[in-house]
């Protein structure tokens, strides 16, 4: 017997999927950002090209690294805000 229902599942399947394309949103403007003060790209370009390196990577078989990848940035990012909160 599973702890949680169907509706309770999908729930949490849904908001896990939406979560993820944000993060996944926030992590391609942030390197495009770096790109653009680095390289002095366009903004606009620079989101286009880290698109395109992130598919590139993932289509050549990164997919396992690259769920690895958002997974550790989830722990960090989660702890960094635990640690936030708790000295302040």
């Amino acid at each position: 017997m599973l702890r949680f229902g169907q509706h309770a599942r999908v729930l949490a399947a849904i908001s896990f999927a939406t979560e993820m394309i944000l993060m996944s949103g926030v992590n391609m403007f942030a390197m495009a950002v770096v790109m653009k003060v680095v390289l002095g790209w366009n903004i606009t370009f620079s989101i286009l090209v880290s698109a395109c390196a992130v598919t590139l990577y993932v289509a050549l078989g990164g997919l396992r690294s690259a769920i690895f990848n958002e997974v550790l940035q989830f722990v960090l990012i989660w702890a960094a805000r635990c640690w936030c909160l708790s000295s302040a």
